[in-house]
């Protein structure tokens, strides 16, 4: 295998060359593939080791938890966002409620919603505050508690 730090594509992460990948100095095809969980190679290559039995338990517990709702292009997107660019708080956000809709999260006609409601009054951030206020008096976090036509 090359190791010229210079070649595109390598990292410290992942090399590779015409026959061979490689995940953390690990061959993909002869040591991963069918002696790895998911979760252990996941993890492999995000803590540049073998992960301890406890670190698989939480991950594991963690993604049957979240397998329900927390897999949604919306969610990801956050998630990845802000990962990514950690300093982007405000794009991280941004990458999630462009990515809800009616398919996933059914709340997309609602942000659109109470967006309209926010810019359609003469005070912004009053309003804003006024919205929160009710979500938080009906303890509601994503049912409609406005309509327009109300």
């Amino acid at each position: 295998m090359n190791k010229d730090t210079t070649k595109k594509g390598q990292t410290s992460i992942c090399d590779f060359d015409e026959d061979h990948i490689l995940i953390r100095d690990k061959n993909l095809v002869q040591d991963l593939v069918g002696k790895y969980s998911f979760t252990q190679a996941w993890l492999l290559q995000a803590l540049g080791k073998d992960p301890s039995e406890l670190q698989l338990t939480i991950v594991d517990a963690v993604l049957v938890t979240i397998m329900e709702h927390g897999l949604v292009p919306s969610a990801i997107a956050t998630r990845l966002t802000i990962h990514g660019a950690p300093e982007s708080f405000q794009g991280a956000i941004a990458a999630g409620l462009l990515g809800v809709g009616d398919r996933y999260a059914g709340t997309a006609s609602e942000c659109g919603a109470i967006f309209e409601r926010i810019c359609n009054s003469e005070d912004m951030q009053i309003e804003a505050k006024i919205i929160i206020k009710e979500y938080r008096s009906n303890k509601k976090t994503g049912s409609r508690i406005w309509a327009p036509n109300s």
